[in-house]
Protein backbone atom coordinates (compact mmCIF):
# COMPACT_ATOMS: atom_id res chain seq x y z
CA UNK A 1 0.00 0.00 0.00
CA UNK A 2 1.05 3.20 0.64
CA UNK A 3 2.82 5.26 -1.83
CA UNK A 4 3.35 2.22 -4.60
CA UNK A 5 -0.35 2.71 -4.89
CA UNK A 6 -0.94 5.96 -4.72
CA UNK A 7 1.55 6.20 -7.53
CA UNK A 8 -0.29 4.01 -9.47
CA UNK A 9 -3.78 5.52 -8.80
CA UNK A 10 -1.67 9.14 -9.76
CA UNK A 11 -0.22 7.65 -13.06
CA UNK A 12 -3.99 6.05 -13.54
CA UNK A 13 -5.65 9.34 -13.32
CA UNK A 14 -3.10 11.42 -15.65
CA UNK A 15 -3.11 9.10 -18.01
CA UNK A 16 -6.47 9.65 -18.57
CA UNK A 17 -6.89 13.59 -18.81
CA UNK A 18 -7.45 14.71 -15.12
CA UNK A 19 -4.41 17.36 -14.07
CA UNK A 20 -5.44 18.96 -11.26
CA UNK A 21 -5.37 17.42 -7.50
CA UNK A 22 -6.53 18.09 -3.55
CA UNK A 23 -3.89 15.80 -1.89
CA UNK A 24 -5.47 14.69 1.44
CA UNK A 25 -5.44 11.86 3.84
CA UNK A 26 -4.91 8.72 1.40
CA UNK A 27 -6.26 5.37 3.55
CA UNK A 28 -3.23 5.85 5.77
CA UNK A 29 -4.75 3.23 8.80
CA UNK A 30 -3.32 4.19 11.99
CA UNK A 31 -2.34 0.81 13.59
CA UNK A 32 -5.04 0.77 16.27
CA UNK A 33 -8.25 1.54 13.70
CA UNK A 34 -6.45 -1.40 11.65
CA UNK A 35 -6.95 -3.62 14.29
CA UNK A 36 -10.05 -2.34 15.34
CA UNK A 37 -11.37 -3.27 11.45
CA UNK A 38 -9.96 -6.64 12.21
CA UNK A 39 -11.92 -6.98 15.60
CA UNK A 40 -8.84 -7.33 17.89
CA UNK A 41 -7.26 -5.08 20.31
CA UNK A 42 -3.89 -2.89 20.33
CA UNK A 43 -1.30 -4.42 22.06
CA UNK A 44 -0.03 -2.59 25.26
CA UNK A 45 3.49 -1.69 23.71
CA UNK A 46 2.15 -0.36 20.36
CA UNK A 47 2.11 3.25 19.44
CA UNK A 48 -0.79 5.27 17.86
CA UNK A 49 0.87 8.36 15.63
CA UNK A 50 -0.91 11.71 17.26
CA UNK A 51 -3.53 13.77 14.63
CA UNK A 52 -5.07 10.13 14.25
CA UNK A 53 -8.37 10.01 14.60
CA UNK A 54 -11.66 7.47 14.15
CA UNK A 55 -14.12 10.33 13.62
CA UNK A 56 -12.27 12.63 11.64
CA UNK A 57 -9.51 11.71 9.82
CA UNK A 58 -6.65 14.87 8.61
CA UNK A 59 -4.71 15.23 6.21
CA UNK A 60 -1.87 12.67 7.54
CA UNK A 61 0.67 12.17 5.16
CA UNK A 62 3.39 13.85 7.92
CA UNK A 63 1.60 12.12 10.54
CA UNK A 64 3.31 14.18 13.11
CA UNK A 65 6.97 12.97 11.99
CA UNK A 66 6.54 9.14 12.21
CA UNK A 67 5.55 8.61 8.81
CA UNK A 68 8.32 6.94 7.09
CA UNK A 69 7.39 7.36 3.13
CA UNK A 70 6.82 11.46 4.23
CA UNK A 71 10.56 12.35 2.15
CA UNK A 72 9.18 10.21 -1.02
CA UNK A 73 5.68 11.34 -0.63
CA UNK A 74 6.89 14.74 -1.42
CA UNK A 75 8.83 13.48 -4.24
CA UNK A 76 5.88 12.13 -5.81
CA UNK A 77 3.81 15.71 -4.89
CA UNK A 78 6.96 16.83 -7.26
CA UNK A 79 6.14 14.57 -10.01
CA UNK A 80 2.25 15.26 -10.11
CA UNK A 81 3.06 19.20 -10.11
CA UNK A 82 5.44 18.78 -12.83
CA UNK A 83 3.70 16.42 -14.78
CA UNK A 84 0.04 18.39 -14.46
CA UNK A 85 1.69 21.81 -15.30
CA UNK A 86 2.58 20.19 -18.95
CA UNK A 87 -0.90 18.90 -19.51
CA UNK A 88 -2.67 21.25 -18.72
CA UNK A 89 -0.38 24.02 -20.40
CA UNK A 90 -1.54 21.60 -23.51
CA UNK A 91 -4.52 22.33 -26.46
CA UNK A 92 -7.31 19.35 -25.48
CA UNK A 93 -8.61 17.98 -28.84
CA UNK A 94 -11.27 15.57 -28.24
CA UNK A 95 -12.97 12.97 -30.55
CA UNK A 96 -16.34 14.23 -29.76
CA UNK A 97 -18.66 16.16 -27.60
CA UNK A 98 -20.86 13.67 -25.57
CA UNK A 99 -24.30 15.91 -24.39
CA UNK A 100 -24.82 15.72 -20.50
CA UNK A 101 -28.41 14.96 -20.06
CA UNK A 102 -29.60 16.56 -17.09
CA UNK A 103 -32.62 17.76 -18.45
CA UNK A 104 -33.24 14.30 -19.94
CA UNK A 105 -32.54 12.96 -16.77
CA UNK A 106 -35.18 14.89 -15.40
CA UNK A 107 -37.89 14.61 -17.92
CA UNK A 108 -37.56 10.50 -18.00
CA UNK A 109 -37.55 10.08 -14.27
CA UNK A 110 -35.11 7.24 -14.34
CA UNK A 111 -35.95 5.47 -17.95
CA UNK A 112 -32.65 7.22 -19.67
CA UNK A 113 -30.07 5.87 -20.31
CA UNK A 114 -27.06 5.36 -17.95
CA UNK A 115 -24.34 8.05 -18.70
CA UNK A 116 -22.00 5.30 -17.38
CA UNK A 117 -22.82 2.94 -19.72
CA UNK A 118 -22.29 5.66 -22.56
CA UNK A 119 -18.47 6.89 -21.30
CA UNK A 120 -17.56 3.95 -20.70
CA UNK A 121 -18.71 2.05 -24.17
CA UNK A 122 -16.38 5.45 -25.44
CA UNK A 123 -13.78 5.48 -23.12
CA UNK A 124 -13.15 1.26 -24.20
CA UNK A 125 -13.43 1.98 -27.65
CA UNK A 126 -10.75 5.02 -27.57
CA UNK A 127 -12.91 7.56 -28.51
CA UNK A 128 -12.02 10.89 -26.64
CA UNK A 129 -14.78 13.49 -25.31
CA UNK A 130 -15.46 16.22 -23.37
CA UNK A 131 -19.12 16.28 -21.60
CA UNK A 132 -21.31 19.31 -22.70
CA UNK A 133 -24.52 20.50 -21.05
CA UNK A 134 -27.34 21.56 -22.83
CA UNK A 135 -26.76 25.31 -22.02
CA UNK A 136 -23.73 25.37 -23.73
CA UNK A 137 -24.68 23.76 -26.46
CA UNK A 138 -27.49 25.95 -26.85
CA UNK A 139 -25.86 29.48 -25.96
CA UNK A 140 -21.79 28.77 -26.92
CA UNK A 141 -21.65 26.30 -30.10
CA UNK A 142 -21.42 26.94 -33.60
CA UNK A 143 -20.62 24.10 -36.39
CA UNK A 144 -18.38 25.59 -39.11
CA UNK A 145 -17.76 23.29 -41.96
CA UNK A 146 -18.98 20.35 -40.01
CA UNK A 147 -16.99 20.24 -37.16
CA UNK A 148 -18.72 21.39 -33.56
CA UNK A 149 -16.88 24.76 -31.87
CA UNK A 150 -17.01 25.53 -28.14
CA UNK A 151 -14.73 28.21 -26.72
CA UNK A 152 -11.44 26.90 -27.79
CA UNK A 153 -12.35 23.09 -28.56
CA UNK A 154 -13.31 21.38 -31.42
CA UNK A 155 -15.39 18.22 -31.99
CA UNK A 156 -16.15 16.20 -35.02
CA UNK A 157 -19.04 14.54 -33.73
CA UNK A 158 -21.99 15.43 -31.10
CA UNK A 159 -23.17 12.28 -28.96
CA UNK A 160 -26.83 12.31 -27.11
CA UNK A 161 -27.38 9.55 -24.61
CA UNK A 162 -30.86 7.87 -25.19
CA UNK A 163 -33.89 9.05 -23.87
CA UNK A 164 -37.51 8.82 -24.49
CA UNK A 165 -38.33 12.68 -23.76
CA UNK A 166 -36.11 15.25 -24.78
CA UNK A 167 -36.07 19.03 -24.53
CA UNK A 168 -37.55 20.49 -27.90
CA UNK A 169 -35.23 23.56 -27.37
CA UNK A 170 -32.12 21.19 -27.74
CA UNK A 171 -33.58 18.84 -30.61
CA UNK A 172 -34.15 22.04 -32.59
CA UNK A 173 -30.68 23.25 -32.01
CA UNK A 174 -28.86 19.66 -32.62
CA UNK A 175 -31.03 19.28 -36.33
CA UNK A 176 -29.07 22.38 -37.36
CA UNK A 177 -26.08 21.10 -36.07
CA UNK A 178 -27.15 18.39 -38.73
CA UNK A 179 -27.60 20.22 -41.27
CA UNK A 180 -24.51 22.23 -40.75
CA UNK A 181 -22.89 18.87 -41.47
CA UNK A 182 -22.52 18.02 -37.73
CA UNK A 183 -22.47 14.03 -37.32
CA UNK A 184 -25.41 14.13 -34.20
CA UNK A 185 -25.36 10.72 -32.70
CA UNK A 186 -28.06 8.97 -30.36
CA UNK A 187 -27.35 6.54 -28.35
CA UNK A 188 -29.74 3.21 -29.19
CA UNK A 189 -32.64 4.80 -30.24
CA UNK A 190 -33.87 8.57 -31.19
CA UNK A 191 -36.25 9.96 -28.96
CA UNK A 192 -39.66 9.91 -28.85
CA UNK A 193 -41.11 12.91 -28.15
CA UNK A 194 -39.94 16.49 -26.80
CA UNK A 195 -42.00 17.94 -23.08
CA UNK A 196 -44.59 19.30 -24.82
CA UNK A 197 -47.51 16.66 -26.52
CA UNK A 198 -48.22 17.02 -29.69
CA UNK A 199 -45.50 18.13 -30.97
CA UNK A 200 -44.44 17.05 -34.41
CA UNK A 201 -40.66 16.31 -34.51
Amino acid sequence: GGLSVMRALLNHFLADGINNYIPHAFSMIAPEAFLRTLGRKQEKDSFVPPGYCMSYLPPNFYAGGFNPQYPAFCELMKYAQRVCRLLASGTHCADAALYYPAEVDWMNCGFEQDLDDVTATLTRGGVDFDLLPGDTLLADARVENGVLHVADETYRALIAPHGEVYPEALLRRFEAFADAGLPVIFCDALPERCERPGTDL
